[in-house]
């Protein structure tokens, strides 16, 4: 990937001009990472394009002699469980670096002849990258979860018409209307993600050989799905209450 002979010249400018004191700083400072797991810190605002963010976190490098246009930023993102990898070169046009930050995420600085599997190989540095990035359900209150899956299960419900959720039970899906259709696929969907939220949330706590704080986190997840569980059955919400239980007795 070239730089643009525009951004070039940006990137030359700033790395030319002295140092600016503290508080002439951009926006905010965005911590960027070496494959080797050393790390530094470089400004960036609304408009400072990706390419030249590459050329200031090579210059705090020490490796700012080499030509700017072979530098690039990669953003590494990961999810459980797994944890799974998302890697993604930010190509030299792309501005508004700080607005774009993901959550959870991270920035790697790389030659564009470096393979980009080597940002972030560590699978347990990688695990913890998830982690953080991820709502912890313990945080989470049980009402306030209950009363979103209601009111999810009861805006799909209210997309069936009755009488093509019957010619459904009787077989006759093509009398159905397609909207109807498609809103009772939805409701499958949306029971069978339910049950299996149970067995995602205790994939974050480690197989079956886990430590003693694993085992109390897993103990803790369980008994807050069950809280959840039963705030669906008090709220009347049968199919996310049963969803929930087919999940917890897998």
């Amino acid at each position: 990937v070239s730089m643009p002979a525009s951004l070039a010249t940006t990137a030359e400018r700033q790395l030319a001009a002295p140092r600016p004191a503290p508080a002439a700083l951009a926006d905010r400072a965005v911590r960027v990472y070496r494959h080797d797991g050393q790390s530094r810190t470089v400004p960036v605002g609304r408009d400072t394009p990706a390419g030249v963010a590459a050329a200031l976190a090579a210059r705090e490098f020490g490796v700012a002699g080499v030509d700017y246009a072979c530098w690039q930023l990669v953003e590494v993102c990961a999810s459980l469980p797994g944890p799974a990898l998302r890697r993604r070169a930010l190509q030299d046009s792309v501005t508004d670096l700080d607005g774009r930050l993901p959550v959870g995420g991270r920035y790697y600085l790389r030659r564009a002849d470096e393979p980009i599997d080597q940002c972030l190989t560590d699978k347990t540095e990688a695990l913890q990258l998830a982690r953080e990035a991820a709502v912890d359900l313990l945080q989470l209150d049980p009402r306030r979860l209950a009363q979103l899956l209601t009111e999810s299960d009861a805006e799909a419900h209210r997309q069936i018409r009755p009488a093509d959720l019957v010619l459904w039970w009787l077989g006759n899906r093509d009398g159905s209307s397609y909207k109807s259709l498609t809103a009772f696929h939805r409701l499958i969907r949306l029971a069978e993600a339910t049950s299996g939220w149970p067995g995602r949330e205790l994939a974050t706590c480690g197989g079956a050989s886990i430590e003693a704080s694993e085992q109390r986190r897993r103990d803790r997840i369980l008994k807050r799905l069950v809280r959840v569980a039963l705030e669906c059955h008090r709220l009347r919400n049968l199919c996310s209450a049963t969803s929930l239980a087919l999940g917890l007795a897998a």
